[in-house]
């Protein structure tokens, strides 16, 4: 069987081959065949050398060059066929062909800025509209799979001006609006989108159903909004993201934030799920304990701080650290984090303790002592002595850090490790990373940007 498809792959090369030569006339097309044949076996040096040879007898065939440089390209010598085809584009400026394999090259180097470059040097050659039309259209699925929403809105534009009114570039568009915080168009775009449906639900209809319940979801219309999202396909990827816009998983989200500590995001998550769904189960018990947590650390600072300065009576040395600890813990939830370091860093000095690092760093972070908090916070991630759920806190608050930074490969990595060293972690984690996709999408085109993260968790 092998044999045998190994001959009709020969023989279609072969037709390929010989039904190019049919169109050359010039003193070189007996190199080229024999370019040709050897290229289609594999050997690549020796094919170059056929095409050089073809060449000093035509030396301005531009097919024999293209030919020639896609042999460094097949042979994985992508540097050399780069500038191989550059140097055909001296020649012929807009040799759309090249335009393009230029593209591929760049975009299997991950270079997605210089791949969208010559993608968008092709089309803008290309007189026939559906052709050009097809090229925006590769660059906008390019740059979506890249996750650059906003830089894909040029190219939405200029197929719009070819074929107006295409469902398709309207849901493009659409998904830019929502990403650029321009939630009312993308509304009224995805409502015209919506209507054509009648009705109709399924896989092929999800992401229109998202988007539309996306945009009514952050102008606050939630009813709308998840009447949209109940439509999603069970199971589907679309109606695992709506749920984790939903009161519920929210809850578990500023539930987490309370316990590391993120106490004005932790609030702020509340009187968003207070506006979907005041009677949620769950929601008035976590606002009491995070008022009542912050009118104790309010009411016993002041006794704290009284018994520590106390010259009539030195402290014993455990009462001590027990009155530190108590004040570093009660002025981060105070969010007077200046304080929080001094006493934190006079707790480190009398009886270091993983416990003492966590408040130091959380407080180094919030009044700007970057990477003072990124050392101690990775320190505590990574080392085995500390208790796992701490480590846990550790690398998600440093994976905060890092995201504050645009460090957002590092933030991403931070995060999972977080959610792999405290699995209980995990909402407020994937909550995380839909913030540092939100950023992502909305940043520039950058050849030397960090690759996005895959989603393996990491514990060293």
């Amino acid at each position: 069987m092998k044999k045998l498809l190994l001959f009709f792959t020969t023989f279609y090369l072969m037709f390929q081959v010989v039904h190019f030569v049919e169109a050359q006339t010039g003193d070189g097309v007996e190199y080229f065949v024999q370019a040709e044949e050897l290229k289609a076996k594999g050997m690549y040096p020796q094919a170059i050398a056929a095409y050089d040879k073809a060449l000093e007898k035509e030396p301005q065939n531009l097919k024999y060059m293209y030919n020639r440089c896609g042999c460094f390209q097949s042979g994985r010598k992508p540097q050399e066929a780069l500038a191989c085809f550059k140097e055909i584009l001296k020649l012929k400026p807009n040799y759309i062909e090249v335009y393009e394999v230029i593209g591929e090259i760049y975009q299997n180097a991950k270079k997605p800025a210089s791949a969208i470059e010559n993608y968008a040097l092709a089309a803008t050659h290309m007189d026939d509209p559906g052709a050009k039309y097809a090229s925006y259209f590769k660059i906008i699925t390019y740059l979506f799979s890249q996750g650059k929403i906003v830089a894909a809105y040029p190219y939405i534009q200029k197929a719009q001006e070819i074929v107006p009114g295409d469902e398709q570039m309207i849901y493009f568009e659409a998904r830019y609006y929502n990403v650029a915080g321009k939630h009312e168009k993308a509304k009224e775009l995805m409502r015209k989108n919506i209507e054509n449906f009648d009705g109709e639900v399924g896989e092929g209809y999800d992401r229109d159903y998202y988007e539309y319940g996306f945009a009514l979801y952050q102008l606050g219309e939630y009813e709308a909004a998840f009447e949209n999202f109940a439509k999603l396909t069970e199971g589907g990827s679309f109606e695992s993201k709506a749920k984790e816009l939903s009161p519920k998983f929210l809850l578990e989200v500023a539930n987490i934030y309370n316990t590391v500590y993120e106490i004005p995001l932790a609030k702020e998550l509340l009187q968003r799920i207070s506006a979907m769904k005041p009677d949620l189960p769950g929601l008035s018990e976590l606002s009491k304990t995070i008022e009542s947590d912050y009118i104790k650390a309010d009411t016993s600072q002041a006794k704290l701080a009284k018994r520590l300065n106390n010259t009539d009576r030195q402290l014993p040395m455990n009462e001590k650290v027990l009155t530190l600890n108590g004040l570093s813990k009660g002025s981060l939830l105070l969010g007077n984090y200046d304080e929080a370091l001094d006493y934190a860093r006079q707790l480190y000095a009398i009886k270091p303790s993983p416990l003492g690092m966590y408040f130091e760093a959380i407080a180094d972070y919030k009044v700007g002592n970057d990477s003072d908090a990124e050392s101690l916070l990775f320190s505590l991630s990574r080392s085995p002595k500390v208790p796992r759920d701490l480590r846990g806190r550790a690398a998600f608050t440093l994976g905060l850090l890092q995201r504050d930074t645009n460090q957002l490969k590092l933030a991403a990595q931070s995060l999972r490790t977080a959610r792999k060293l405290d699995p209980r972690l995990s909402p407020a984690v994937i909550h995380e990373l839909n913030k540092i996709d939100s950023i992502r999408q909305s940043q520039t085109l950058d050849d030397n940007e960090d690759e996005p993260d895959s989603d393996s968790d990491t514990d060293e």
